[in-house]
Parts: structure tokens; sequence; C-alpha cells
């Protein structure tokens, strides 16, 4: 059986396509509801019989969330493209997810989306499957397929707290995602900082999924009851070591001798994810989160390189070699004390 999640609400329908203030304030902004956006069809969330109600609460709960965090925070066009998602949520029952394979064919027949994603995400050969792997991800691209389709998995029963961080973690890809315009995924991958290794076209994490791990740490602590630490000992424990005291992927990383902006997805990924998300903070540290909104309202008129410079003050390779050179000077207790 397909829950098709649909909650009726007697509230003003809210205007997506806002014009976005030069200079950004919350009281300007408009609140986003997740009853209402369901409701609307703006968000469709489809879960599978198997799928604990637990997992579906937290879904709403963050996705709610997220938009409030980020959608105001970037270009008009970014605003309107924020919209629609569909959610994609599965357990282990394989029944129950053909069933979700109906629902989301059905919804891409009926708006017209990109046909090619009317398909069965939940097969051995698919990768990261959610059915045994219980992961999340941003599947699709919102100009050229129509929307943004985000698949999770419930498989591994995560903690709340750590999926509720994976439902963070890729709404941050969708705030990315829609503030680019062309129709092409090839073009805008080119645009977003995954094709900046020196390497040719090696396809790279460090920017794209740094800056989504890390600002979804800074987020959940902000609406979590944690301590003022976590995003500090999140960091620590991602790097090897909760304690503080040594970070093993830092002396890895110094041992391979690639630049952060040369590690792939093949090479290491969990590498390039997590020394991203350090680099990130060390750059908000410097510059502040505001700024890495700002980059993304300017990236997709300037593109990567232009943007970066502009509002982080020095070319992405140079600002590497500085990060590079602090991690070298000091250990890992001082860095993440001075940076959070």
């Amino acid at each position: 059986m397909l829950r098709k999640l649909k909650k009726m609400v007697n509230a003003m329908v809210l205007g997506i396509g806002l014009t976005m203030m030069a200079d950004f304030s919350w009281a300007d902004s408009t609140i986003y509801e997740i009853e209402e956006l369901i409701s609307n069809e703006q968000v469709v969330i489809l879960a599978a019989s198997d799928v604990p109600e637990k997992y579906i609460s937290a879904t709403e709960k963050w996705i709610e969330i997220a938009l409030n965090e980020w959608v105001e925070r970037g270009t008009e066009i970014g605003i309107e493209q924020a919209f629609p998602l569909i959610v994609t949520m599965v357990h282990r029952d394989a029944d129950a997810a053909a069933e979700i394979t109906k629902g989301l064919c059905k919804e891409i027949q009926d708006n017209n989306y990109s046909q090619w994603l009317c398909r069965n995400h939940f097969v051995a050969d698919e990768h990261a499957n959610p059915l045994v792997d219980g992961v999340g991800s941003i599947s699709s691209y919102r100009a050229e397929n129509g929307f943004h389709f985000m698949m999770v998995g419930t498989a591994r029963s995560p903690r709340l707290g750590e999926f509720s961080q994976m439902i963070l973690h890729e709404m941050f890809h969708v705030y990315q995602l829609a503030q680019f315009t062309t129709k092409s995924y090839g073009v805008m991958q080119g645009m977003s900082g995954v094709r900046t290794s020196s390497n040719g076209g090696k396809d790279v994490p460090w920017w794209t999924e740094g800056t989504a791990t890390h600002i979804s740490y800074r987020a959940y602590a902000r609406h979590s009851n944690v301590k003022k630490t976590f995003v500090r000992e999140m960091i620590a424990c991602n790097l090897g070591d909760c304690e503080m005291r040594r970070a093993p992927m830092v002396k890895e990383y110094f041992q391979r001798g690639m630049k952060l902006n040369d590690i792939g997805w093949v090479d290491d990924a969990h590498m390039g994810y997590q020394m991203g998300a350090l680099f990130v903070a060390y750059l908000i540290d410097k510059v502040g989160e505001d700024e890495i909104y700002a980059f993304y309202r300017s990236v997709n008129d300037l593109k990567f390189d232009a943007a970066f410079e502009q509002h982080f003050g020095q070319a992405y390779s140079d600002y590497i070699d500085e990060f590079e050179a602090y991690l070298k000077g000091n250990n890992i207790r001082r860095v993440l004390r001075d940076i959070m």
C-alpha cells in the first residue's frame, strides 16, 4: 500500500513567486508550512506502507525547517525553482517499494516531468539503492527534469537525529540546484563546483557536498536541543576522532598528497565530503555563513570561479593552499576550537 501524504488545512495559499529583496530580512520572508505545501502538492511525499511513522513525521518536520532556513536566501528564480519536490520513502519491503514506483510514475506522467525518471529506483543495480542501503539522495535536476526528486531509505533504521541531518543535507542540495537556470545538467555541473578538479573532467565533491554537510550540521544545531559543541563534535567524529585528540582523516589527507579539489567520488568520497565540510567551516570562520548564500545568489551569473573569488576574496585553489597550511600549523583540537 502506498501512502501519499495530503493534508488539508484552512490557511492562505503561500506565494511562491516572491521577489528577493536586495538586503535579506527574515521579517520580509514567507513562512513555509509543510501542511500547506503538501495540500497544494508543491511537496509530494510517497511513503511505502512499511516506513515507520516516526521517519515520515521527521521528514515533514525537517523539510519545513530547511525551506524556511534556505529558500529565500537564494535568487528570485531560486525561490520559484524550490518547488515542486517529490519525496519517495521506502523501508525494506520490495512489494511496498513497487507501489512507490507506481505512485512516482503517476506523478511524473500527470505533470509531464522527465519520463526517464519513471522507473524502478529500488533494484540491486541502482546506485545507492535506498531499499537496501537506507540512504538519501537528490536524483533529479529541477531545471531540466521539472521537479526535485528526493529518495529516502530507512532500511538501516537510523536514529532520528542522524535521519534528520540526512534530510537537511539533501534539502541543501535542493537549495543549491534551484539557483541554476540552465536546462542542461552537464552545464550546471560545470558551474556548481563539481568540475573544479585540475585533472580534467573528473567530478569532485569537496564544495557541493562539503557545504551541504557543514551547513546541514549548523541548521540541525539551531533547531534541536543539542549542546553548543554539536557542530564541532560532528566534524571531529567524521574526521575519525570524536575526542579531538587526533584527526586520522587529516593525516591521511596529507599522506594521500591530493589537493582537496582533486579528490573524486571514486578516489575517496567520504574524505571529499568531510574534508570539504572542514574547509567550509574554515571559510565561514573567515567570511561568515551569510556569504555562502551570497555566493549562491551570484554563481548562476558569474559561474563558479568568479563567484568564489568575488565573495571569498581569492581563488579557490589559493584558499585551499591557505587551508592546508593552517591545518599543518595547528593541532586538530585548536583548529576545531578556533573555527567553531
